[in-house]
């Protein structure tokens, strides 16, 4: 394997057809890469076959438009200008390792995961210390299997199309000089070759893991008011990639997720992404929004329920409400890229201030609220949004201790309700038709979301027909269930002064 150089995206090519290929990818402006050479394959898929490297936005436009590219990946490819620093030796370590009498014992008696084995191979590659030297050996070997698992994980987490790699806080950390970690290595590479060091074991470990990134997960700042993403890019260096922007969707900070045919792309570095919905998004998109409905997203971050609606329940339009900036980049970005930017309108800033600006009002059939732990202080807002006529369905997210889902679907209809009576809609009914387990957040909560239909009475939607003007019930086992008009309010409520208290949460 050629270790020289960096992870890169290709397409795989017969070796016959690839100096044809190569010249098309030339004419064809911005797909070749200029910095990086072609070489043979490494890839089982893809045996006795040239890798060429190419611009990562382009990779799957290529395969899509030659017949002679086979398939496209990620691959170590060797730079057009002069080699890395440490040399080639790495090639040939398993073939020293294996001319060595007791690599058997070593192997039965360490049963090192891939971050220990990539440790250990590029220690040896970059000749730091001689793994079989006289008497070091089996302190290295006892030092590597010694480390912590949450300091050298046995399990790797992956992230994106492009499988990054997704490091835990404390892995592979050795900003903390009290960790195992920090220790071992100040024991074995001077200060000075930390970050060299440290860049060796990422590429080996991007590259065994077809990895075109590695990232780290870190705290979330608790008092910012807009929850930016907690991740670090590791690797590779930004300057070490001269054919990536430093900004925007083709930069290296952008990522992709695609997920039921949509594709999502944001600022991995700015943006939090929400893995944990893919269900409620395909709830969303193929169950709940109707062709030819006019939808409010209230929060909708980079487009988790904006982009089904569009593409999915083919809604008429959505106007898209986002306060984070970045994330409303990302939005509008993935809005192009879906092919649905004509049928949505985004607006950035506070949705509540949006409507009243924007006159959000009597406009739409369906209003998503897609706000944890708590979109509480937008209910009066969404009310105002549906149409007086025939009023609509509101999709209400909250993080909900389980022991009170059932009666916070209660209180939240009678506060809907409320809501609407303030607004002089006195002959409005309000149904909880449905409520939605979408994730645990915690032992005792989860994430809900309450399907809640509210309008006139005289319209004949899920049971609302047999209820009286002004009153609020929810379907239980198939039976509308009137509801008194007091309901207690459970203990993730906020408080008069519109606060939300978190203790319930811990």
């Amino acid at each position: 394997m050629e270790f020289e150089g960096d992870l890169v995206k290709v397409v795989f090519v017969a070796k016959k057809d690839a100096k044809r290929v190569k010249d098309w990818l030339k004419v064809k402006d911005g797909m070749l890469s200029d910095q990086h050479r072609m070489c043979s394959s490494t890839d089982e898929q893809f045996p006795d076959c040239i890798a060429i490297p190419v611009i990562s936005s382009h990779l799957d436009m290529n395969v899509h438009e030659n017949n002679d590219i086979l398939g496209g990946g990620l691959q170590q490819c060797p730079l057009k200008s002069k080699s890395s620093q440490f040399g080639s030796q790495s090639k040939q370590y398993h073939a020293e390792l294996q001319s060595k009498e007791h690599t058997q014992d070593i192997d039965t008696r360490y049963k090192f995961n891939k971050i220990q084995e990539t440790l250990l191979y590029v220690l040896d590659s970059m000749s730091i210390k001689k793994i079989f030297g006289a008497g070091e050996s089996e302190t290295l070997m006892l030092n590597i299997d010694k480390l912590c698992e949450a300091e050298c994980p046995s399990k790797l987490q992956f992230f994106g199309d492009d499988r990054t790699l997704v490091l835990s806080e404390k892995a592979l950390d050795y900003t903390d000089e009290t960790s195992s970690f920090a220790r071992f290595l100040a024991s074995i590479v001077d200060d000075q070759q930390y970050d060299q060091f440290m860049d060796q074991v990422y590429a080996k470990l991007a590259n065994d893991c077809r990895s075109f990134r590695i990232i780290r997960r870190c705290r979330i700042d608790a008092n910012s008011g807009i929850r930016e993403s907690n991740f670090a890019i590791l690797w590779p260096r930004q300057d070490s990639i001269a054919s990536l922007p430093r900004c925007g969707p083709k930069s290296l900070k952008w990522i992709t997720v695609t997920e039921n045919g949509i594709r999502q792309s944001f600022n991995l570095t700015r943006v939090m992404f929400c893995r944990g919905n893919y269900s409620e998004k395909l709830r969303f998109g193929t169950k709940l929004v109707q062709p030819d409905e006019v939808v409010l997203d209230m929060y909708a971050g980079i487009g988790y329920f904006t982009l089904p609606a569009l593409v999915h329940g083919k809604a008429r339009h959505v106007v898209a409400c986002e306060w984070n900036d970045h994330a409303a980049e990302a939005l509008r970005y993935n809005l192009v890229d879906n092919g649905v930017q004509a049928r949505a309108t985004v607006y950035v800033g506070d949705c509540r201030i949006v409507a009243k600006e924007q006159g959000l009002v009597n406009m739409f059939d369906r209003v998503s609220l897609g706000l944890l732990p708590s979109s509480e202080g937008g209910w009066a807002t969404a009310v105002r949004a549906l149409k007086r006529a025939t009023g609509g369905w509101l999709h209400v997210h909250g993080n909900v201790p389980v022991k009170e889902a059932n009666s916070w679907l209660e209180w939240l209809c009678i506060r809907v309700l409320d809501c609407a009576r303030k607004e002089g809609l006195v002959n409005w009914v309000v149904l909880g038709s449905h409520l939605e387990k979408v994730k645990s957040f915690a032992p005792t909560v989860n994430h809900y979301v309450a399907d809640v239909w509210l309008g006139p009475a005289s319209q004949t939607v899920a049971g609302a027909a047999e209820m009286s003007s002004g009153t609020a019930a929810v379907v239980v086992d198939g039976r509308v269930v009137i509801l008194n008009a007091t309901v207690a309010a459970p203990s993730c409520a906020l408080s008069d002064e519109g606060a939300l208290c978190q203790a319930w949460m811990r």
